[in-house]
Protein backbone atom coordinates (compact mmCIF):
# COMPACT_ATOMS: atom_id res chain seq x y z
CA UNK A 1 0.00 0.00 0.00
CA UNK A 2 1.23 3.46 -0.85
CA UNK A 3 2.60 5.30 2.21
CA UNK A 4 0.35 8.32 1.67
CA UNK A 5 -2.75 6.15 1.43
CA UNK A 6 -1.71 4.26 4.55
CA UNK A 7 -1.11 7.52 6.44
CA UNK A 8 -4.47 8.95 5.35
CA UNK A 9 -6.33 5.77 6.32
CA UNK A 10 -4.55 5.65 9.66
CA UNK A 11 -5.39 9.29 10.37
CA UNK A 12 -9.03 8.69 9.48
CA UNK A 13 -9.16 5.63 11.72
CA UNK A 14 -7.66 7.55 14.64
CA UNK A 15 -10.09 10.43 14.14
CA UNK A 16 -13.07 8.05 14.15
CA UNK A 17 -11.82 6.45 17.37
CA UNK A 18 -11.29 9.87 18.95
CA UNK A 19 -14.80 10.90 17.90
CA UNK A 20 -16.28 7.91 19.72
CA UNK A 21 -14.35 8.83 22.85
CA UNK A 22 -15.43 12.47 22.67
CA UNK A 23 -19.05 11.39 22.31
CA UNK A 24 -18.74 9.09 25.32
CA UNK A 25 -17.53 11.90 27.54
CA UNK A 26 -19.94 14.51 26.21
CA UNK A 27 -17.43 16.77 24.47
CA UNK A 28 -19.95 17.94 21.90
CA UNK A 29 -18.09 21.00 20.61
CA UNK A 30 -14.90 19.08 19.87
CA UNK A 31 -16.87 16.12 18.48
CA UNK A 32 -18.80 18.38 16.10
CA UNK A 33 -15.59 19.90 14.75
CA UNK A 34 -13.89 16.51 14.48
CA UNK A 35 -16.87 15.06 12.57
CA UNK A 36 -16.54 17.90 10.08
CA UNK A 37 -12.84 17.10 9.66
CA UNK A 38 -13.66 13.41 9.15
CA UNK A 39 -16.27 14.24 6.54
CA UNK A 40 -13.86 16.56 4.74
CA UNK A 41 -11.11 13.94 4.66
CA UNK A 42 -13.55 11.26 3.51
CA UNK A 43 -14.94 13.55 0.81
CA UNK A 44 -18.50 13.45 2.14
CA UNK A 45 -18.68 17.04 3.35
CA UNK A 46 -20.01 19.05 0.39
CA UNK A 47 -23.32 18.02 -1.19
CA UNK A 48 -23.75 19.55 -4.64
CA UNK A 49 -27.54 19.56 -5.00
CA UNK A 50 -30.51 20.06 -2.65
CA UNK A 51 -31.30 16.36 -3.01
CA UNK A 52 -27.77 15.41 -1.98
CA UNK A 53 -28.00 17.79 0.99
CA UNK A 54 -31.29 16.23 2.11
CA UNK A 55 -29.84 12.73 1.75
CA UNK A 56 -26.74 13.77 3.68
CA UNK A 57 -28.90 14.98 6.58
CA UNK A 58 -30.44 11.52 6.84
CA UNK A 59 -27.07 9.84 7.47
CA UNK A 60 -26.52 8.70 11.07
CA UNK A 61 -23.39 10.85 11.23
CA UNK A 62 -25.40 13.95 10.33
CA UNK A 63 -28.03 13.12 12.92
CA UNK A 64 -25.30 12.86 15.57
CA UNK A 65 -23.90 16.22 14.48
CA UNK A 66 -27.34 17.82 14.83
CA UNK A 67 -27.77 16.28 18.26
CA UNK A 68 -24.34 17.57 19.33
CA UNK A 69 -25.16 21.02 18.02
CA UNK A 70 -28.43 21.05 19.98
CA UNK A 71 -26.63 20.05 23.19
CA UNK A 72 -23.93 22.61 22.48
CA UNK A 73 -26.52 25.37 22.02
CA UNK A 74 -28.38 24.36 25.18
CA UNK A 75 -25.12 24.27 27.12
CA UNK A 76 -24.04 27.74 25.97
CA UNK A 77 -27.48 29.16 26.86
CA UNK A 78 -27.13 27.65 30.32
CA UNK A 79 -23.75 29.32 30.82
CA UNK A 80 -25.08 32.75 29.78
CA UNK A 81 -28.22 32.69 31.91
Amino acid sequence: MNELVWARNTALDLMVRALKLLDEIGEDEAATDLQQAIDTLAGTHNPQTPEEAEAALERPEAQRILERMDRRAASSKGRKG
